[in-house]
């Protein structure tokens, strides 16, 4: 939900791109179904999506904490969540660096078991399978491991910065 939250006007902006002939039907169902990565090459990278996928992923720290103690409602007081970002402009940038510095350390691990685990043509069947569970298992903790520092972050950043946060929620 957070997700289709703070990317909800790159989506819009990939519809309206639709509409105007810019894009394709398939471009823009990739685009809308495969997140982030879709969106950019659904419309070749466009500058003003770039920049809406940008302010989204600025918002996503925020908004999550927003959904975790606030509701789902809670997120969309935009005015409240930029305050905030505005009040906490240093610590909420290192909370940004841990957060999406994980996704991509994720994203570097997961390209190097990737490599390491891969079979010649001709490998026998069982060792197909056991080699998929085994990057199953493997990729399940990278991401699980990296899931728990960027929630973590987020929850120290609210634990010490509370008392700068636009409202309160204690």
């Amino acid at each position: 939900g957070s997700w289709l939250l703070v990317l909800t006007p790159a989506y819009v902006y990939t519809l309206v791109s639709l509409g105007q002939g810019s894009t394709t039907i398939r471009g823009a169902l990739a685009g809308l179904l495969n997140g982030i990565t879709g969106l950019l090459s659904a419309l070749d990278a466009d500058p003003i999506l770039v920049l809406l996928i940008a302010f989204g992923l600025l918002f996503w720290p925020i908004v999550i904490l927003c959904m975790a103690l606030g509701g789902f409602t809670a997120a969309f007081r935009v005015d409240l969540l930029a305050a905030t970002i505005v009040r906490t402009a240093g610590p909420y940038l290192i909370t940004l660096v841990i957060v999406f510095g994980g996704i991509a350390a994720e994203y570097f691990i997961r390209e190097a078991i990737a490599a390491r685990l891969f079979l010649p043509a001709g490998a026998p069947i069982g060792g197909i399978i056991s080699t998929a569970a085994i990057y199953g298992l493997l990729l399940t903790g990278v991401k699980l491991y990296f899931d728990i520092v960027a929630l973590r972050a987020i929850g120290l950043y609210y634990h010490h910065f509370k008392h700068r946060f636009a409202w309160s929620w204690e």
